[in-house]
């Protein structure tokens, strides 16, 4: 059974365009990862500055290992876009 990661940001003051064109690099990287079944990146319509990335995978370990692949100093040097912590749950289909 798939299941789905909801992911929400809030981008810092004054990056809102910057949190959005990294958050458009992570796109093709997840989708190129063993057991990604989908991406997709919203923002909010009555918020510019708040983003979410609707993530399937097969499973939870297939996620774990595609955030274990990525370049850690890409995930750091993103912290300084964000406007507070990023939340993120699985969901499953009911």
């Amino acid at each position: 059974m798939s299941i789905t990661r909801i992911n929400e940001f809030l981008a810092a003051p004054e990056r809102t365009r910057d949190l959005r064109d990294f958050l458009m690099t992570l796109l093709p990287y997840l989708e190129g990862c063993e057991g990604c079944e989908g991406v997709v990146l919203l923002s909010a319509e009555d918020d510019e500055n708040k983003f979410v990335i609707l993530e399937r995978w097969t499973n939870r370990e297939a996620h774990a290992a595609a955030l274990a692949a990525y370049p850690p100093e890409k995930m750091t040097a993103a912290q300084d876009l964000l406007g507070g912590p990023p939340r993120g749950e699985f969901f499953t289909t009911l």
